[in-house]
């Protein structure tokens, strides 16, 4: 068999499994990363959501590239039949050691740079409708609502108004 055909007998499963997979997939999974159908909670769903998805698109893309060369080094150089001798034995390949090493650092601080980042919008304090200062006691709590003079000393009151015995 020739080799192109070859190639084209081994792409054709994987282009099917694929095909196959990705009919199942509507716009509205893909535009939310494959998470469950659940809507945001809060303000910060989507910023969330773009870590996460974009995260999982640049490992996958390192993975497919991983199986990829790994593939190709199994199907390249393979055992020939007849071929009994040890393959040349080479070290100290500076440019991959040097890829294998650059890679993974950039891929490490790009992911901490863009969890920094979305981690500071997201913790940023908002500015609130009122401001309480609550002291915590052994037995009790005092909430203090500053900016309308309410001072609430945990006092606990019966249905009918009177101070509760403890």
């Amino acid at each position: 068999m020739l080799p192109k055909r070859r190639l084209k007998w081994a792409a054709l499963p994987i282009v099917s499994l694929l095909l196959i997979t990705l009919t199942g997939c509507t716009p509205e999974e893909f535009s939310r990363g494959f998470l469950p159908g659940v809507g945001g909670v809060t303000n910060h769903t989507e910023r969330i959501r773009e870590l996460w998805v974009g995260s999982w698109l640049v490992l996958w893309g390192v993975g497919i590239i991983a199986w990829a060369l790994m593939f190709y080094a199994i199907i390249v150089y393979r055992r020939r039949k007849g071929d009994n001798e040890i393959p040349p034995q080479l070290r100290y390949n500076m440019p991959i050691e040097t890829l294998f090493t650059v890679v993974p650092f950039i891929l490490v601080i790009g992911f901490f740079a863009l969890t920094a980042r979305d981690m500071e919008a997201i913790e940023k304090p908002v500015a609130s409708d009122y401001r309480i200062e609550v002291v915590g006691k052994q037995w009790s709590w005092d909430f203090n609502y500053t900016d309308n003079n309410v001072f609430d000393s945990g006092i606990q009151y019966q249905e009918d108004g009177t101070e509760a015995e403890l």
